[in-house]
């Protein structure tokens, strides 16, 4: 399942501002043959994730610096300022199949809202 689950499971600090929930479209560049996003901000992540997850598993990325999408720990109190994360690949209908390059970089806050996303892969 490549390496997407353990990197919207990693947490680290980095400084940017909290993710308004809008998506942006990375550049890309082409290594080899193959062409690959080149994500930097939470608003690309959030647009590759909607690509995946709209029928589009096979795409490439590369994680360029740390994302921070909220950064502070979640309470009930400020709940209501953080946009919930939509998971990448969370239907068997399209399972990622592409390449996410971490390059040892981290995503820190992502924000779930209770929903099972979860499904038996077979």
């Amino acid at each position: 399942m490549k390496k997407i689950f353990a990197l919207l499971s990693v947490l680290s600090v980095a400084a940017f501002a909290n993710w308004s929930g809008t998506t942006s479209t990375p550049a890309s560049i082409t290594v080899g043959s193959d062409a690959f996003y080149e994500v930097s901000s939470p608003e690309e992540l959030a647009w590759f994730a909607a690509q995946v997850n709209s029928g589009h598993p096979a795409i490439n990325a590369i994680l360029k610096n740390d994302i921070v999408f909220f950064e502070d720990s979640l309470t009930e109190m400020n709940k209501g300022s953080a946009h919930a994360w939509t998971p990448i690949s969370y239907s068997p209908e399209n399972a990622f199949s592409g390449v996410f390059e971490g390059n040892g970089h981290k995503i820190k806050g992502l924000y779930l809202q209770d929903h099972d996303y979860s499904y038996v892969n077979g």
